[in-house]
């Protein structure tokens, strides 16, 4: 009687578990849907400052432009989960979460860590944890095709 028993308690708590669908007993990630997030958009860098020293790019200055944009850090995240950094030329594969409204920007074999934030203006300000570097980014405009 006990074993008839045991086993009609396990198979009833069987098809509650299963009824539910398991699927529903995992809580979703969080990063799952952040293809609409701002931290999407393109992004161009205007300015950015290591060890104390700020430069700004100004887009009126093209002959310099030309010469050093190639070291110009570069950021974009077209996922929200995964990016791409770019600093003088060398570029590191990472991943994003947000956190309230703060993005922790990881990459792998490294503990560099950067942390973003987008203003009211727009601008994704990433800063390199422990490190006196500081980049601002500005969304590129949109152009209209013809």
């Amino acid at each position: 009687m006990k074993r008839f028993l045991s086993s009609f308690v396990v198979i009833c708590l069987s098809f509650i578990m299963f009824g539910c669908g398991l699927t529903d007993l995992i809580p979703p990630d969080p990063r799952e849907d952040m293809s609409n997030d701002p931290i999407t958009q393109e992004w161009k860098v205007i300015s950015y400052s290591v060890n104390g020293e700020t430069i700004v790019i100004e887009d009126e200055d093209v002959a310099v432009n030309i010469i050093t944009a190639s070291k110009w850090p570069k950021f974009s995240c077209e996922d929200g989960v995964n990016c791409v950094f770019e600093i003088n030329e060398n570029a590191r594969e990472g991943t994003v979460e947000k956190v309230g409204e703060e993005y922790n920007i990881t990459f792998p074999n490294t503990d560099s860590v950067l942390k973003g934030t987008i203003d009211e203006n727009n601008h994704l300000t990433l800063e390199i944890v422990g490190k006196t570097a500081v980049m601002v980014f500005e969304a590129k405009e949109e152009t209209e095709e013809e």
